[in-house]
């Protein structure tokens, strides 16, 4: 079984040749609003031959399926299965995937108000792809949601779907990585029930508000970039006003 240390170097070589080039504004002496962008991208990969993706998601997704190991363009390790060998369940769970990280998550904060709006884009290529080698029909999604920051940054209130939810921002607290506290890791449990660990690389300039999820307890810029083994979420841009 890997160590953290092992699965953080190993997440930062998967992913590092496709990260996006982001375009940031420098940040002004006083501004009432921020708007970003961030890509959020699915780390499977599709062809007219098949499906790839870490060994330990194919392990998890689907104990069931045979797999052979292949290199990447990147030169790691990872496994793939033939079209071939993807039942109807199988494509129903990689397109659901693919749905759920490939999308375009638009940010608007609300500085005096420790609020942040997102509008969220579902659509991209690579989904599109997947539902048409599939032959699956498709439903185009976009999506909502709010949170405000209360009581010091403690407490975070959740607007979605017309309900509100109350969590404690201590459960994403960073384990640092480096003395500058600009790179550490979190555990996170995914709908499965698995743990899984996630790699946040900050970036000094940006206001902490600058974030596609929830803000940590001990994080004091705003996100860069979050690797994890299925999905990465990269800074694309930050404007202000």
């Amino acid at each position: 079984m890997k160590n953290n240390k092992s699965i953080l170097l190993l997440l930062l070589f998967l992913i590092m040749p496709f990260l996006a080039v982001s375009q940031i504004q420098p940040t002004p002496k006083s501004y009432q609003k921020i708007k970003f962008i961030y890509l959020k991208k699915s780390n499977f990969r599709l062809d007219e031959k098949g499906f790839y993706a870490d060994t330990t998601q194919f392990k998890v997704m689907f104990p069931d399926l045979e797999f052979e190991k292949v290199s990447s363009n990147s030169g790691a390790i990872i496994g793939f299965a033939p079209l071939s060998k993807l039942n109807r369940l199988h494509k129903k769970t990689i397109t659901k995937k693919m749905t759920e990280n490939n999308t375009v998550i638009f940010g608007l904060v609300e500085v005096k108000k420790n609020k942040v709006l997102f509008s969220v884009d579902h659509s991209s290529p690579e989904t599109d792809y997947a539902y048409q080698l599939f032959n699956l029909p498709q439903n185009r999604l976009n999506s909502s949601h709010q949170f405000s920051y209360k009581n010091n940054f403690s407490l975070l209130e959740i607007n979605s779907n017309a309900t509100t939810q109350l969590k404690s921002i201590q459960k994403n607290k960073i384990l640092w990585q480096n003395e500058e506290h600009t790179i550490g890791q979190y555990d996170t449990t995914e709908q499965d029930g698995n743990k899984q660990l996630n790699v946040v690389v900050f970036q000094a300039e940006l206001p902490k508000l600058v974030s596609p999820i929830p803000l940590f307890e001990n994080a004091n810029h705003g996100v860069k970039t979050i690797y994890a083994m299925e999905y990465h979420y990269e800074l694309i841009s930050v404007s202000y006003e």
